[in-house]
Protein backbone atom coordinates (compact mmCIF):
# COMPACT_ATOMS: atom_id res chain seq x y z
CA UNK A 1 0.00 0.00 0.00
CA UNK A 2 1.25 3.41 -0.84
CA UNK A 3 2.60 5.38 2.13
CA UNK A 4 0.97 8.43 0.54
CA UNK A 5 -2.48 6.83 0.80
CA UNK A 6 -2.69 4.98 4.14
CA UNK A 7 -6.48 5.43 4.24
CA UNK A 8 -6.80 2.87 1.44
CA UNK A 9 -5.92 0.10 3.87
CA UNK A 10 -8.91 0.88 6.11
CA UNK A 11 -11.70 2.61 4.20
CA UNK A 12 -14.09 2.25 7.12
CA UNK A 13 -11.86 4.29 9.41
CA UNK A 14 -11.35 6.91 6.70
CA UNK A 15 -15.07 7.26 5.96
CA UNK A 16 -17.29 9.90 7.49
CA UNK A 17 -20.41 7.91 6.60
CA UNK A 18 -19.50 4.48 7.89
CA UNK A 19 -18.03 1.30 6.54
CA UNK A 20 -21.16 -0.15 4.93
CA UNK A 21 -21.76 2.88 2.73
CA UNK A 22 -18.10 3.18 1.81
CA UNK A 23 -17.91 -0.48 0.87
CA UNK A 24 -21.10 -0.18 -1.17
CA UNK A 25 -19.73 2.78 -3.14
CA UNK A 26 -16.41 1.03 -3.81
CA UNK A 27 -18.12 -2.19 -4.94
CA UNK A 28 -20.51 -0.25 -7.18
CA UNK A 29 -17.60 1.59 -8.80
CA UNK A 30 -15.65 -1.63 -9.37
CA UNK A 31 -18.65 -3.35 -10.95
CA UNK A 32 -19.28 -0.34 -13.18
CA UNK A 33 -15.72 0.02 -14.44
CA UNK A 34 -14.50 -3.59 -14.66
CA UNK A 35 -15.81 -6.68 -16.46
CA UNK A 36 -16.30 -10.10 -14.85
CA UNK A 37 -12.84 -11.40 -15.76
CA UNK A 38 -11.15 -8.31 -14.35
CA UNK A 39 -13.19 -8.53 -11.14
CA UNK A 40 -12.19 -12.19 -10.80
CA UNK A 41 -8.50 -11.23 -11.07
CA UNK A 42 -8.96 -8.43 -8.53
CA UNK A 43 -10.58 -10.89 -6.09
CA UNK A 44 -7.76 -13.39 -6.54
CA UNK A 45 -5.07 -10.75 -6.04
CA UNK A 46 -6.86 -9.47 -2.95
CA UNK A 47 -6.98 -13.00 -1.53
CA UNK A 48 -3.27 -13.51 -2.18
CA UNK A 49 -2.36 -10.17 -0.60
CA UNK A 50 -4.58 -10.90 2.41
CA UNK A 51 -2.85 -14.26 2.88
CA UNK A 52 0.55 -12.53 2.72
CA UNK A 53 -0.54 -9.94 5.31
CA UNK A 54 -1.79 -12.70 7.63
CA UNK A 55 1.48 -14.63 7.30
CA UNK A 56 3.53 -11.59 8.30
CA UNK A 57 7.10 -10.72 7.34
Amino acid sequence: MSPRNPFLRDLEAASRRGGAITQSVVVQALVEFYNEAQLDVLQRVHALLSDDDAAGP
